[in-house]
């Protein structure tokens, strides 16, 4: 619950909704989610992108989308 944590990289994007409305157990603040591939290879390498809606591309747009992240950050079965 780090005042420093805007966002996680799940492993499991099943609980993707419970991080975003702070309803993991124990663990009550509301967290953006993003999702990595978790390559083991080359091929396995882009295969769960995360898709982010961001005005420009820099380091203030990435944070911005990590404090208003509904509707701003897509996994690839929502795109």
């Amino acid at each position: 619950n780090s005042p420093y944590l805007n966002a996680l990289e799940l492993t499991i994007s099943g609980n993707r909704v419970q991080w975003e409305n702070g309803a993991m157990r124990g663990y009550t603040k509301k967290y953006a989610c993003v999702q990595g591939s978790d390559a083991h290879s080359p091929a396995e390498v882009g295969r769960r992108p995360t898709y982010l809606r961001m005005a420009e591309l820099n380091l203030a747009s990435l944070k911005a989308v990590f404090q208003h992240w509904q509707g701003n950050i897509a996994f690839t079965r929502e795109e």
